[in-house]
């Protein structure tokens, strides 16, 4: 009987030593997992060099319908130096553009051409802060200062 209690396994051991390697495993997983989101971030993120990009703001005369919205973007996405983060709501549309590529005045004539008469006005971050914004964040300061 004492033979057969020494060869049996602590089973209590294993249990105990299963279950740190379940949770060893989980730490590791969820770790690499906030380490691929950080990093994602990071790069999706990027502070954009403000001496070569501008935010446009295009106002329209009067409002667009869903398929002038498209046709609108569509233009816009066909002139050189225009990223494709374009915002089109009712009266306005805000793009950002590289201003050594493309200036105002090619965006009014491309518009124009295609019977959308259109006035435009650079927007900028506030002035009085020191912060490097990103695209999606220069695009929303843009709508939030129209309204």
């Amino acid at each position: 009987m004492l033979r057969t209690w020494l060869k049996q396994p602590n089973l209590n051991a294993m249990k105990l030593r299963k279950k740190i390697e379940i949770a060893s495993v989980c730490t590791l997983g969820i770790s690499l997992m906030l380490l691929i989101i950080l990093l994602t971030h990071y790069a999706t993120s990027q502070a954009l060099d403000k001496n070569e990009f501008e935010v446009s703001t295009i106002l329209f005369a009067q409002p667009l319908d869903s398929a002038e919205k498209r046709e609108v973007k569509n233009v816009l996405r066909s002139i050189p130096g225009i990223h494709d983060d374009i915002i089109v709501q009712k009266k306005r549309a805000v793009c950002l553009r590289d201003n050594q590529i493309c200036n105002e005045q090619i965006i009014i004539q491309e518009l124009s051409s295609k019977n959308y008469p259109v006035q435009t006005s650079d927007l900028s971050p506030p002035s009085e802060s020191n912060h490097s914004y990103s695209k999606p964040h220069l695009l929303g300061i843009s709508l939030r200062n129209l309204e």
